[in-house]
Formats: structure tokens, C-alpha cells, sequence
């Protein structure tokens, strides 16, 4: 059996509750407050017999071709299984796009401390991954002589450089903690990050990292069970800032926390989060590839013309590869016909990269008319005021702000959308949503 469950922040209620199966947790957007109000603790499942490719050997010898492009791939071969996620600390910091104390700074003297080679000499007791995965980029830990989950990267920076705090094994209690409430760690660091703020700006009359990330492990009880101090920040970032008329504090789109990835340092990354259907997610379009990865070829993280392009062609991409169930990771080394040939002989369905990147498009478009539908405007596909009007404070990337309106403004052009993000009834008849 299979099963999907919640923990106390989901049945309290909390929108920052996510859903676990099996370890893994679908951490965005408070699924797991959804399961609570319909009083839901969880979902099992239970499955018969053999499900059989449609075409055998044309699978296996596809999966193989596949298995040796990734095996090429310096990210999918070096990168992940050597270090997991947190491969990237060192990296996003060097360029001065590492999102420290609540987007104040884009450096944090720390990283090092709390990078994934710093979890491998200190901490890593072992390699894992999901069924058959050829990467296996998840990690075992141990601290204080008992075996945990490795921490992922936003993990790391969401309860290290964020609140900027460097505590390598303090991060991984709080994070085996906030697994087991059901807790989003982006949205909850983020929030925590939030706090610190208003502490500091004297508008919350408690700071909620007094103790390190001791004390943090005593205020996420608070937070998952929506008890005491920690019920200022149950429902996250957002809603904290405007208890207190400060809805500046808050690093959200759309209502929820972005990630890792400071956008004054990154311009296509900035639009991608603006534009995500719900809201601060490097997940629709990860644009640290090309801008800071070089994958699969680098671009200039500071351009702003022809970023709109990039960002649709990865939502599209990415669109499609969710709906097939694979891992996001693949995409770092497969392209989209062999996406389309693993659907062919997987599941007899005819399909080529053309045709999976339309099935791509079509689900961004329809989920932009389900976000219409709900009141969505071009005024929800932006940013913090703070990454469009405060400059970058130093380091690699420093004096820049997101210039968001032209990239938007070609975005919506691009995607056949008018100038206030509404698809043109031409668009929509040539993905067959409107006859």
C-alpha cells in the first residue's frame, strides 16, 4: 500500500502543511490544510497486478539511451549524487544570489558551513533515491550518533542562511522536526525569516530565533499545533506581515514564500517566480540552469531581453514532464523527444517533442484561465517590492534590482496572452481549448 498523510500543522489548519508519502512531502502550497478541513489524516492506497510497458524492448532500450545521457551530465552524474541539492550552496552564494536575513543581503558569510561538501565530510552516512533512480541524490545523515534525513538545499538555506544562522546539525533536527508536524521548510524558515524582521524593526515584541535553532525546535511545535506565539506564524509570511500593517516583510507571490534563488542575480528567475501559477516556485521554470548553471548553455543572468522565451519554454517543458510523473532532475540531461519516446513505449501514446510540449503549453494556459477565474489580474504576477526597488547590497550582483515590467510585458506577448495576462481567444482555439 501507498499512502499519503498528514501531520499536527495540516490538522491544525496551518497553510504552510504539506502532505508526506514515503518520506518525501509535496511541500508547497498547504495541501495538508486542506486534508485537515476535510478531516483527512490520510489516504491509502492499494494496488493489483502488473502494469506492462506497451512495448517492451523498445522501453528498455530507451531507458538505457537515457540512462547514458545522464550518466554524461556533470550535474546528473557528479553534482547531485556526490553532494544531493545542497550542491548548490557554494554555488548560488559565489554569485551573490544566496537570499540571507529575509532577502536583506545576497551573501552569507556561513554557506560553507552548512554547503552539501561540508555535509559530506562532516555528516553523510549514506546515498539514496527513489525506486530505479539512476541519481539517488537523497542523503543520510548522522547526528549525535542517530541516523536522520539529509537536509535538502532549501532546507538548508530556509533555516540557515536565511535567518542566517549556520548550524549545520541544528538544521537537520529542526528538519526532521518539521517532517514529522507536516511543515513546509521554505514557507517556515521564511516566515521565521519574516519574524526576525519585524523583531528587529521593533513591531514584534518577541524575536523568534532567540536560542539558535534550539529554541527554533520549540517554536515549531507552536506553529505546527497553531498554539501560543507560534500561531503568529501558522498561515505564514504573508498573513504575519499583515497582522502588523507590514506586508513588506513578506518574500512571497501570490502568498507563498519564494525559494533559494535571489532574482537581482538572476533576472529570469525573478520573472518565472512572478508568473508561477501559484505563486513563489522555482519549479514552473528553473532558470538557474541556463543563468547560473550553464545548462544547457549559459546565459547572461543579468539580461533582460529574450528571458520571457526561456521562461516559457522550461513552464511548458516542465509542465509536460509533471504530467508524465517523472523527476524534475531529468530534465537537466534529456530533451523533450526523449520524454515523448519513454510516453510511446511506456503507454502506446504517439507522441513527439512537439506534441509533448503542446500538451505543456496547453496546461499552463489552462491553469492561467483557472487563476483568471479566481480574480488573478497582472497585478498578482509580481514580486516583494523589495527585489524591484532595493538594490542588492553587494557581492557579484550588486546594485541590481528585477526589471520585471519589460520581461512581463514580453511574456504575455510571447504567449499570445493581452497586456493583462489574458490568453486571445486565437491562442486558445489553437490548443483545442475553445472551439
Amino acid at each position: 500500500a501507498a499512502c499519503l498523510t498528514i501531520g499536527q500543522a495540516g490538522e491544525s489548519g496551518s497553510l504552510m502543511a504539506n502532505v508526506c508519502n514515503d518520506g518525501r512531502f509535496f511541500g508547497r502550497g498547504g495541501l495538508g490544510s486542506l486534508f485537515g478541513a476535510k478531516k483527512l489524516k490520510a489516504l491509502s492506497i492499494y494496488g493489483e497486478g502488473e502494469i506492462a510497458a506497451a512495448d517492451p524492448q523498445g522501453f528498455e532500450f530507451i531507458v538505457e539511451e537515457c540512462k547514458k545521457l545522464m550518466a554524461a551530465h556533470p550535474i546528473t552524474s557528479k553534482g547531485l549524487p556526490q553532494f544531493g541539492t545542497a550542491v548548490l550552496m557554494n554555488v548560488m552564494n559565489s554569485v551573490s544570489a544566496l537570499p540571507t536575513r529575509n532577502y536583506r543581503e545576497g551573501n552569507f558569510d556561513g554557506a560553507e558551513l552548512i554547503s552539501g561538501e561540508e555535509v559530506r565530510d562532516r555528516l553523510l552516512s549514506g546515498r539514496h533515491g527513489c525506486p530505479g533512480c539512476a541519481i539517488a541524490c537523497g542523503r543520510k545523515v548522522t547526528v549525535g550518533g542517530e541516523e536522520m534525513e539529509g537536509p535538502e538545499f532549501e532546507t538548508l538555506w530556509s533555516f540557515g542562511a536565511a535567518l542566517g544562522l549556520s548550524d549545520l546539525e541544528g538544521i537537520v533536527r529542526v528538519n526532521r522536526l518539521a517532517n514529522d508536524l507536516g511543515l513546509d521548510t521554505i514557507s517556515t524558515g521564511s516566515t521565521l525569516a519574516a519574524g526576525r524582521e519585524l523583531f528587529e524593526a521593533g513591531l514584534l515584541d518577541f524575536d523568534p530565533l532567540e536560542g539558535g535553532l534550539g529554541g527554533v525546535l520549540a517554536l515549531l511545535l507552536q506553529i505546527a499545533r497553531r498554539e501560543g506565539r507560534g500561531a503568529l506564524f501558522s498561515d505564514g509570511s504573508l498573513a504575519l506581515g499583515s497582522t502588523f500593517g507590514a506586508k513588506w516583510v513578506s518574500m512571497s507571490v501570490k502568498g507563498m514564500e519564494i525559494p533559494a534563488y535571489d532574482p537581482r542575480g538572476c533576472q529570469g528567475q525573478g520573472l518565472a517566480y512572478a508568473t508561477s501559477p501559484r505563486g513563489g516556485c522555482h519549479l514552473r521554470a528553473y532558470m538557474i540552469a541556463p543563468e547560473i548553471l550553464a545548462t544547457p548553455k549559459l546565459v547572461d543572468r543579468f539580461a533582460v531581453q529574450g528571458k520571457a522565451g526561456l521562461v516559457i519554454v522550461s513552464q511548458n517543458l516542465n509542465a509536460a514532464v509533471d504530467s508524465l510523473g517523472m523527476c524534475r532532475f531529468t530534465t537537466f540531461a534529456l530533451k523533450d523527444d526523449y520524454f515523448a519516446r519513454l510516453l510511446r513505449f511506456a503507454a502506446g501514446v504517439e507522441a513527439d517533442g512537439q506534441s509533448l510540449m503542446t500538451v505543456g503549453e496547453r496546461i499552463c494556459n489552462l491553469e492561467r484561465l483557472i487563476n483568471l477565474d479566481r480574480g488573478f489580474t497582472r497585478t498578482e504576477d509580481t514580486l516583494p517590492a523589495r527585489l524591484l526597488s532595493e538594490t542588492h547590497p553587494g557581492g557579484a550582483s550588486a546594485g541590481r534590482v528585477v526589471e520585471l515590467s519589460p520581461m512581463l510585458d514580453e511574456y504575455y506577448r510571447f504567449r499570445g496572452w493581452d497586456h493583462e495576462g489574458r490568453p486571445l481567444d486565437s491562442k486558445l482555439q489553437s490548443l483545442g481549448l475553445k472551439g
